[in-house]
């Protein structure tokens, strides 16, 4: 049991996201005062609306065009909203988990052009 709580403390140490603190906080080394914090708020926020235009254009290309934002809005809670608005990089895997949950049904439906290649002979 201890090696399973030595390698579990082990792993957590390494996944505790250095590389997004590290670009957050390139705009600490710029600015000084308030609007440090404005600005690394900002820097959270760049990354995150990539995956949610791909989460809307994976779900538009299903073709339930009358169900697509509904589906988005229950996708992006307004509680991810707001942790977009603050320095946490769990913002960046709530949008990204998103778009891999469009973009996988979207390969795996029988609508789309990809998920026709799963039903052909080789």
């Amino acid at each position: 049991m201890a090696t399973v709580t030595y390698l579990y403390k082990r792993i957590h140490r390494w996944c505790e996201f250095p590389l997004f603190y590290a670009i957050v906080n390139v705009s600490a080394l710029v600015t000084s005062g308030d609007l440090v914090l404005h600005a690394m708020r900002i820097m959270n926020r760049l990354p995150c609306p990539a995956p949610l235009a791909t989460m809307i254009v994976s779900l538009r290309q299903l073709g339930l065009h009358r169900w697509t934002m509904f589906a988005v809005a229950t996708a992006v809670p307004p509680v991810s909203l707001f942790v977009m608005g603050s320095i946490n990089p769990n913002a960046l895997k709530l949008t990204s988990a998103g778009a891999l949950f469009a973009t996988l049904a979207l390969t795996l439906s029988s609508a789309s052009p990809g998920g026709r290649s799963f039903n052909r002979p080789m």
